[in-house]
């Protein structure tokens, strides 16, 4: 493949296309790998090496635990934008432990 090809729709209309048949399974990968891209401009990106690097599958039980650590948070903002009295030393806890649980949430992967 020619790497020195560069593609772009400011070097003049696309009046060339290529037909390409997918059975079912492809092309729904397709459809979850272009994410809010065309399949055309897709499979250009990927075909010319501009592919986006792959969004790693989310590790769900990390993504339940730090749901409820920004649970916990927005009903500290909550109560400092409702004036309500917080204590600061019990805020500073609460943010140190999410720290450290978003630094182990790292350290798994």
């Amino acid at each position: 493949m020619n790497k020195n090809i560069t593609h772009s729709s400011h070097q003049g209309l696309r009046t060339h296309s290529v037909n390409v048949r997918f059975n079912l399974a492809e092309l729904q990968e397709l459809d979850m790998l272009r994410e809010q891209r065309t399949r055309a401009a897709y499979v250009r990106d990927v075909f010319f090496e501009h592919a986006p690097a792959p969004v790693p599958e989310i590790n769900r039980s990390a993504y339940i635990e730090l749901s409820k650590y920004a649970n916990d948070i927005h009903h500290i903002a909550e109560k400092i934008n409702d004036g309500d009295q917080i204590e600061f030393d019990e805020l500073l806890l609460q943010l140190h432990e999410f720290r450290v649980d978003l630094l182990a949430v790292r350290d798994k992967k």
